[in-house]
């Protein structure tokens, strides 16, 4: 409670919060970075990151050869929560409502924010930019948002450091990729380049806009379907579900297009998927499917913009939402798709194209190119079809493997035989599968006194 001001009176974390930790780096520094409360060092020290967690950020400074006394350093509340617990705790709200007297003042014209972590990115957002977030943070990380209520200034969401030393250290770069970005728009400012996106134009409308694309394998259509069901994941991958209700392409980046999956649309969206064109996908285990179920294969190559990324940086998200600030100047889109489908519809392909042209060249910058194309472009659909199809069994070859492997498992079985001793071997030199329901035990009790072996733990000498 010492040292808080009169203003704090009433905040649940009056009495139970420790220390006061102002902001501290220069007033009118060019970046700020948030974080969103006090540890028990910084409690202590009346400094903010000077933990675990600002050890870690000043090793990520460090790295783009920057100092921390350049910047601007707050957090979202100025006192230790008990226990460290601000998220979902009951005074969360409360405490971060009392708080903005000491952040209003932080958010200042021509400055750009670096938000660490969920708390500082959705408090941040409301007060400067009367935005909501929506979803995890992975949706937000790296879009540059211009703010509103302050002038000239910009977000930039990242992760808190924190939560990279909570065994997420393999998104490390990720977030020297987010400082490094924010160095660049406080020197030289932000420029958007939003698509343009034709949402529902009427079927001749449509019917233009495919023949206006290319018939040459050279070029590249990127498409994406929405489907009736919400997404089912296996781990990060999304598996194939519900029927189309919409289709969307993209052949130049500069522009989307999205039309409902209806019949007055399908002649002409089976125009678009049979040109030669590469087939640009994110996930394409997902659409491809989807697609040929309901009569709309397929044509030309398939290029999984999603695999790509994986092959590029295996340790990362493979969501499209984090890929694309890496390579796209737009804002966040992908919680946007119960407010305005269309439009967020519209959006995918013209992203995935736009990931896909800058993963190529990193793939090729790395000698790597032709590794994913011979692997995913060329093999991929040949073992579609195999599990589509199913493969047929070689009845000799297979009674052949059987043989050599039952004649090297009991090889293997008298090899084994000379290390153990023989009364811990099976009386019948072999080992039995043991029955449904029963387990095999792997160790057995011995008296240290009488030496009995295979006792039970009533056994009395």
């Amino acid at each position: 409670m010492s040292g808080k001001p009169k203003s704090c009176i009433g905040c649940p974390l009056y009495t139970k919060g420790h220390g006061w930790v102002p902001s501290s780096g220069p007033e009118h520094a060019p970046i700020t970075l948030v974080g969103e409360a006090p540890g028990s060092s910084e409690a202590h020290q009346g400094q903010p990151f000077v933990g675990d967690a600002g050890v870690y950020l000043n090793r990520a400074l460090k790295r783009l050869g920057a100092d921390r006394d350049q910047y601007r350093i707050m957090n979202c509340i100025q006192c230790q929560p008990p226990n460290n617990w601000l998220s979902g705790a009951p005074w969360e709200a409360v405490a971060i409502q009392y708080c903005k007297d000491n952040r209003t003042p932080e958010w200042r014209d021509s400055t750009t924010y670096v938000t660490m972590g969920k708390i500082a990115t959705r408090t941040a957002l409301l007060e400067m930019s009367a935005t909501v977030l929506h979803g995890k943070i992975d949706g937000w990380h790296a879009y540059v948002i211009p703010t509103v209520n302050v002038s000239n200034s910009y977000i930039i969401p990242s992760y808190h450091p924190a939560y990279l030393l909570r065994g997420k250290q393999k998104l490390f770069g990720a977030f020297i990729w987010v400082q490094k970005r924010a160095m660049e728009v406080a020197s030289f400012g932000y420029t958007p380049d939003p698509p343009g996106l034709y949402c529902d134009p009427d079927p001749l409308m449509f019917e233009h806009y495919v023949d206006s694309i290319p018939d040459d394998p050279a070029y590249w259509l990127s498409v994406d379907i929405e489907t009736t069901t919400k997404p089912i994941f296996e781990g990060e991958n999304e598996i194939p579900s519900g029927t189309p209700t919409r289709i969307s392409f993209c052949h130049n980046p500069a522009q989307g297009i999205t039309v409902p999956w209806e019949e007055r649309y399908l002649f002409n969206i089976r125009r678009a998927m049979q040109t030669k064109t590469a087939k640009v996908f994110w996930n394409a285990n997902f659409d491809v499917p989807i697609m040929a179920k309901y009569g709309q294969p397929a044509a030309g190559d398939i290029i999984d913009g999603m695999w790509a990324w994986h092959m590029l940086q295996s340790d990362l998200p493979k969501s499209l939402g984090f890929v694309t600030p890496f390579y796209s100047s737009v804002q966040p889109w992908k919680h946007t798709a119960l407010d305005d489908m269309p439009k967020y519809a519209a959006n995918d392909p013209v992203q995935a194209l736009r990931c896909m042209f800058g993963i190529a060249k990193h793939l090729k910058e790395s000698d790597q190119w032709d590794t994913f194309w011979r692997f995913s472009v060329k093999l991929d659909p040949l073992l579609r079809r195999m599990r589509d199809h199913g493969i047929e069994v070689h009845k000799d070859g297979a009674k052949s493997l059987d043989t050599y492997l039952t004649g090297a498992t009991a090889a293997y079985f008298e090899l084994m035989k000379q290390d153990f001793p023989d009364h811990l071997l099976p009386e019948d030199g072999g080992l039995k599968r043991p029955r449904e329901g029963y387990y095999l035990k792997q160790q057995a009790l011995c008296c240290n006194s009488c030496g009995a072996i295979d006792v039970t733990p009533k056994h009395k000498c």
